[in-house]
């Protein structure tokens, strides 16, 4: 018993003394510097974090860990590691490391702060010249696609003794333009100006109740709308905290038919809409090492209707690694206007109260596959009707309500200040339509149907970086 207790003080002690030997500042200096020449990243990191806790603190171990952090793309770890670094020297090496590590993470308010100081010889080797107001120019283009516009017009044939009253859809085609410019006003404030405009090619499809029986009385009547957005917004953004507002004034341009009830027949209308609607979103945001959160809200008025949106967001960086960002967004909407309500008589009145209350989570994941080749993510879940998203640019109100939506984005640099986009979007929808059934004696009852179909889109474009 005395034995092997004695073996166990002694065990205890070889494995203290090897310790003891392994945080000596020699020791650790000289393991650290192998690792780094053979650029294993994961053991420098390990073994440097050992040593700090052991309160073995010197220039070149904090040089290594923020390096070692650097090239795992975990710039949120790495510049702290070189703002330690820069306690016990200053140098340009130093300067460069954390100048890249601020920039790569996105500060650059810090990036910008810190460069003012370099040296004329290191503002050259990184290619720093005065800042520029304008940081960058965005062309976009796009064709929208539907998918079920065959599908849909099978519904130009109904039985005899009923006919289409409403069966609005866009066409096979639809186009999408649009620009933007974003200007630096100084170190911490930017602001982006966009115009866009959709043009929407649509078909209504009517039947003549007199000829009932015969098809050739349906009618296709082309029809278009056009959406105009001019959008502005002010971002503020520091090393930990940034808040932002968006304007976005919308012009709709709009032209159909319209059935007027003249009993005990429905006459047509020729109707063109034009006006104008405005979405304010404002929020903020709180960054952290390995994650950032928020809150955000907005309130529009499009069409007839009001809108209300209060919402959060909340961005994963794993392992502090920027170049993948996986997020999250919850957001309820609330969406009121002139409500119907029904007398005992048959008639009715209208008064202001709430259509619609939706709740729609957005997810997604941004990652870096290829050098300068990275590609997004996202997935909408819940209802979306006049709903506005990305501090209000974009902004779904179409005629079809979305149901879920799932799109995918390449994002590439072509040249150091040229990159290109292209991004894929598909979508389900609830497409609304009525039908008129006449009986004899003379009778007309109205049937309503909501039929699902799909959507998809191609965005492609090009941003100059000035």
């Amino acid at each position: 018993m005395i034995r092997i207790f004695l073996t166990f003080i002694t065990l205890i002690f070889f494995i203290s003394f090897a310790n003891a030997q392994d945080t000596t500042l020699q020791n650790i200096d000289t393991k650290t510097y192998k690792l780094y020449t053979q650029k294993d990243w994961h053991h420098l990191i390990k073994l440097s974090k050992h040593a700090l806790n052991n309160n073995i603190d010197y220039y070149y171990l904090r040089m290594r860990l923020g390096i070692a952090y650097y090239e795992q793309h975990r710039y949120n770890l790495a510049y702290k590691q070189f703002k330690k670094a820069k306690q016990f020297d200053n140098n340009d090496l130093l300067n460069e490391y954390l100048y890249y590590s601020y920039l790569f993470g996105g500060n650059y308010a810090e990036a910008e702060t810190l460069s003012e100081n370099f040296n004329d010889s290191l503002k050259v080797k990184l290619g720093i010249t005065m800042p520029k107001k304008v940081i960058s120019a965005q062309i976009i283009y796009a064709g929208l696609i539907n998918n079920d516009y065959q599908e849909l017009k099978i519904y130009r044939y109904i039985a005899p003794y009923k006919y289409i009253l409403n069966n609005r859809f866009r066409n096979d085609y639809n186009y999408f333009y649009g620009t933007n410019v974003k200007f630096r006003l100084n170190k911490n404030y930017s602001s982006t100006i966009s115009y866009n405009k959709i043009i929407e090619d649509k078909t209504q499809i009517i039947q003549n109740h007199e000829y009932l029986q015969d098809t050739s009385a349906i009618e296709e009547i082309a029809n278009s709308t056009t959406q105009s957005n001019l959008y502005f917004n002010l971002i503020y953004s520091t090393l930990k905290f940034n808040w932002f507002v968006g304007l976005n004034f919308v012009h709709v341009n709009d032209n159909y038919i319209k059935f007027v009830e003249v009993e005990p027949d429905y006459q047509k209308q020729e109707i063109t809409k034009k006006y104008t609607d405005a979405i304010i979103s404002a929020g903020f945001t709180v960054n952290s090492t390995f994650f950032a959160a928020g809150l955000n809200a907005s309130a529009a008025n499009l069409g007839t209707q009001r809108q209300l949106q209060f919402g959060g967001s909340f961005y994963l960086y794993p392992k502090a690694n920027k170049n993948i960002v996986i997020y999250a967004v919850p957001i309820f909407q609330n969406i009121f206007g002139n409500v119907f309500i029904p007398d005992i008589g048959g008639k009715g009145r209208y008064e202001r109260g709430t259509l619609e209350n939706n709740f729609v989570l957005k997810t997604g994941l941004t990652s870096k596959i290829y050098k300068s080749f990275f590609i997004n993510f996202n997935a909408y879940f819940g209802r979306i009707n006049q709903f506005n998203d990305d501090i209000g640019y974009l902004v779904f109100n179409d005629i079809d309500a979305v149901t879920s939506l799932y799109s995918a984005k390449l994002n590439f640099n072509i040249t150091k200040k040229l990159s290109a986009f292209v991004s894929y979007s598909y979508s389900e929808r609830e497409h609304k339509y009525q039908l008129i059934e006449y009986f004899i004696p003379p009778t007309i009852v109205d049937n309503s149907g909501i039929l699902n179909i799909t959507n998809q889109s191609i965005i492609g474009g090009i941003k100059w970086s000035f």
